[in-house]
């Protein structure tokens, strides 16, 4: 064995030339696998820290809608006690489920009681004071503002049955946009206010390990049969929204790995008949054929070894380099490099192990060589397929095409698209070195009114070599192919979250009043701030006046599932909120849906309303219909009928039209909507909810936002607060540039391997066939016409590998995006077009080298010496 060994390093060492080209193509496949792994964990380490920073730590929440039932402690205790609980803090919410039937508490903010270390886990952050001690609160700091209050007033608040207490304000928090108005207490004081002694409403759970969640979830219902689970999705979401890359990494991982073991095969082979001589002649003196394939398969050990070191030093040094690259594409900021040596090392193996089986198909060769047929001098040459197999792939690929378009225009279920996308893979796989052969006689036959008999000539070696060239081929095949359909699903991706994006965000800002949720009392911005706005060049705006809740009197249909009901003369009502805008410029903004009827503004002045479908279908209002409301008051008695109070004046609102939803609003599917003009004359409410605005001109945005900044800091708009919803859009663009920059570093990865492969093949060939281009210079060809026709050549193996990329890459990328259920089918036009054009131009750059060089040769010597 150990001559086998000094053997087969022996041969390694001969073409160090070749052998530094292996080695570091497969230490490029290598190095791709330990980077993305090295960085794909420390990215997902800062995703969970940023997750934790924005969301708090817990992963799951468990407990009721109503303050009437609640956790004891022993309950609590047993859930603590549950494998892969971290931690479970305790929340009180005391009036929670109860506000309808307590008319003292319905105009405050949410009542919260929680211990001072759970600030972290509820991702609440003090800004201003500190939390809350015995007879303290805190609140978010623009409800201060919208009470003009400040950090140390001292307030009355009801704590309903014992009446009203005297608290201090101690801090202030800072407020996120979807929270409402909140109230924060001391877990245990406001036990004592509300009489709920040993109670918790709500636990907030952390695990070790988000993975734990199901189980843990299992093991709840056992405890709590009867609460309700918040399984808080949207962490996972965020966290999947990189973790969903894991998938495309391990596929990448996959395809390189194979991509590796083709250069391996390619190298071996080239190898092997170079050495023919040498393996015949120890077959002469006595080795045995096993011996033969043990020494290509310890030269294919020796590559895999050597690149492996190479691929995984490399791999951590780069991880380190492009660590603030990856922060800038990802917008991920790393709490630091974490090495998973285990996934390292197992990578690292199976990819030994991959190319070690790959090896065994020219180490078989190599132990079933000829003596004789080794001392020829003449190149062999492998027989091309038969007639029967191109005929049997020919009518193959067109019956998976004809069942492509038959499932397309039929349009057959998903699983249909999924099974002859796997069918038109297989045939592909089948017939991969048939379609690559009808692909360079294409491409001959477009450059021969260019090159002529080169042409015609590069064509017909590119053939004679099509076994040495066809894994090198395979693998630019694979990253036009990889591109293609990565290309069309991240375009479908991108493009439908753009659209659910402004299907949700249809307005980019939103200046909303602070206290504009408060029932009986909301707050409202300045008007003016309107008018100012209006008056900033380059916006266009719409506004939102504050809400009036009023109550029906003729309802002519009721669903249990609507919470706020009263009665009158027996029959049910509902409390439903009443808005004033201008029709016209919501519209201008995004398009209002309108189903049936009008939304004239001078209707609606004189005491018409716009409902939307929900609120058609859920009270049974139709167009035309009457709808006669009093506005719900403090005065009102909850449990009374109203026929039996005294109530404020009758109003009369005439159903005018109809809409799907107030497209600024899509959270208010009950709203009904009327002139602000209406509101003022009959309420006497004249303050702004929202106002909406979108930047016409984008090249005036940081002007416009540096005056709306200014503006809000005006002291009589002190209520109010700006939303930036193109945030949210930012996030989704960031996901997709985290897709795109691993494709691209995949596909450049995979080119590369396919240049270097090819460089060592054109080297290789070259050097087996100068025999054949010095009988051409020796017939008066000139040696720049000999290079050109060996460029050809090379051009002609690369172009026909992405030509072939290019069609199975279209054909997969529709079947996956079917099977997908996606609703958008892009072309990849700028891929193409790029594949196209890059194709040609890398089989020339890769075979310039290895031609440069045999032009340089003297072939004139060496067809006279051999």
């Amino acid at each position: 064995m150990k001559g086998l060994f000094a053997l087969a390093w022996r041969f390694f060492r001969v073409r160090r030339g070749r052998a530094i080209f292996s080695v570091l193509g497969v230490s490029l496949s290598i190095m791709l696998l330990t980077v993305s792994q090295i960085l794909m964990v420390s990215i997902e380490n800062s995703v969970e820290e940023q997750v934790k920073q924005k969301y708090g730590e817990d992963d799951l929440r468990v407990g009721y809608q109503t303050s009437k039932l609640g956790l004891s402690d022993a309950e609590v205790g047993r859930i603590m006690q549950l494998t892969g609980v971290k931690r479970a803090d305790q929340v009180l919410y005391p009036y929670i489920g109860q506000q309808q039937n307590l008319p003292e508490i319905m105009d405050q903010p949410l009542y919260v009681g929680i211990n001072p270390s759970m600030l972290a886990t509820i991702h609440e952050k003090i800004v201003q004071g500190r939390f809350p001690k015995q007879g303290e609160v805190a609140f978010y700091e623009d409800d201060l503002k919208a009470k003009h209050l400040q950090v140390g007033s001292v307030i009355e608040m009801p704590f309903p049955p014992y009446g009203k207490k005297k608290v201090r304000i101690s801090g202030a928090l800072k407020r996120k946009e979807k929270a409402g108005p909140t109230a924060v207490f001391d877990l245990q004081w406001l036990r004592q206010a509300t009489g709920k002694q040993g109670k918790t409403t709500v636990l907030f759970i952390s695990l070790y390990r988000p993975e734990q969640k199901e189980e843990v979830v299992k093991e709840l219902k056992k405890i709590l049969p009867d609460a309700e689970i918040n399984k808080r999705s949207f962490m996972d979401q965020e966290r999947e929204n990189l973790s969903g890359i894991r998938p495309i990494v391990q596929g990448i991982a996959i395809t390189v790995i194979i991509a590796g073991s083709f250069i391996v095969v390619s190298t071996l082979q080239m190898s092997m008949r170079e050495r023919q001589r040498d393996l015949a002649t120890l077959r002469l003196i006595g080795a045995k054929r096993n011996q033969l394939g043990k020494i290509v398969l310890i030269e294919s050990l020796l590559i895999a070894g050597l690149a492996t070191a190479a691929g995984i030093l490399g791999g951590i040094a780069a991880a380190y380099g492009l660590q603030g690259i990856t922060e800038n594409i990802i917008g991920v900021k790393h709490v630091g490099i974490a090495i998973p040596w285990g996934k390292v090392a197992l990578y690292g193996l199976g990819a030994n192990f991959f190319i070690l089986l790959t090896g065994l198909i020219p180490a078989f060769t190599a132990s079933r060589l000829s003596p004789v047929e080794a001392f020829r001098q003449e190149v062999k040459v492998e027989p091309g397929p038969g007639k029967w197999k191109k005929w049997s792939i020919f009518w193959l690929l067109l019956s998976c095409l004809v069942c492509s378009t038959l499932t397309y225009l039929f349009k057959a279920p998903e699983i249909v698209y999924v099974v002859v996308g796997l069918g038109f893979a297989l045939v592909l796989m089948m017939g991969l070195p048939i379609l690559l052969q009808w692909t360079v006689q294409l491409v001959g036959i477009v450059l021969k009114p260019f090159f002529r008999s080169e042409g015609l000539l590069a064509g017909r070696n590119a053939l004679r070599q099509m076994g040495r060239s066809r894994q090198i081929a395979a693998i630019f095949m694979l990253a036009v192919m990889i591109g293609c359909i990565g290309t069309m699903v991240l375009t479908s991706v991108l493009i439908q979250a753009e659209k659910d994006h402004k299907k949700d965000y249809p307005v980019d800002y939103v200046i909303h009043a602070a206290g504009a949720s408060n029932y009986y009392h909301p707050g409202g911005l300045n008007p003016r701030l309107l008018s100012e706005l209006k008056q900033i060049p380059g916006i266009k705006t719409a506004a939102l006046h504050t809400r009036v809740h009023v109550i029906t009197l003729n309802l002519k249909k009721s669903d249990p599932n609507y919470p706020t009901y009263h009665y009158f003369h027996g029959q049910k009502q509902a409390s439903i909120g009443l808005s004033g805008l201008q029709m016209n410029d919501i519209n201008q903004l995004t398009p209002i849906p309108l189903i049936e009827g009008t939304w004239d503004q001078k209707k609606l002045r004189s005491g018409g309303v716009v409902i939307t479908k929900k609120t058609s279908e859920t009270f049974g209002y139709r167009l035309g219909d009457s709808i006669k409301v009093i506005r719900d008051t403090e005065k009102i008695k909850i449990n009374a009928d109203l026929a039996e109070q005294k109530l404020p004046r009758t109003i009369t609102l005439k159903v005018v039209g109809i809409i799907k939803i107030l497209p600024v609003n899509t959270k208010d599917e009950f709203g009904m909507y009327t002139d602000p003009a209406f509101i003022v004359r009959n309420f006497g409410v004249n303050t702004l909810e929202s106002i909406y605005y979108t930047i016409e001109r984008p090249s005036l945005k940081k002007s416009i936002q540096n005056q709306t900044q200014l503006l809000l800091q005006n002291p009589n708009y002190s209520n109010s607060i700006l939303y930036d919803r193109a945030e949210e859009w930012k996030k989704v663009q960031q996901q997709f540039r985290q897709r795109w920059a691993l494709l691209l570093a995949a596909i450049a990865m995979m080119t590369g391997l396919a240049y270097f492969g090819l460089m060592n093949s054109m080297a290789g060939g070259l050097r087996e066939r100068i025999r054949e281009f010095a009988i051409l210079r020796a017939i008066g060809s000139s040696p720049r016409q000999v290079v050109r026709l060996a460029v050809i050549e090379g051009m002609m193996i690369t172009t026909a590998g992405g030509l072939v990329g290019i069609i199975a890459g279209i054909t997969l990328g529709y079947h996956l995006l079917a099977g997908l259920e996606a609703k958008i089918f892009p072309f990849p036009t700028e891929w193409v077009l790029g594949s196209l054009i890059l194709s040609p131009f890398i089989g020339i750059i890769a075979s310039l080298g290895p031609s440069l060089w045999m032009g340089k040769q003297d072939l004139i010597r060496t067809l006279q010496h051999g």
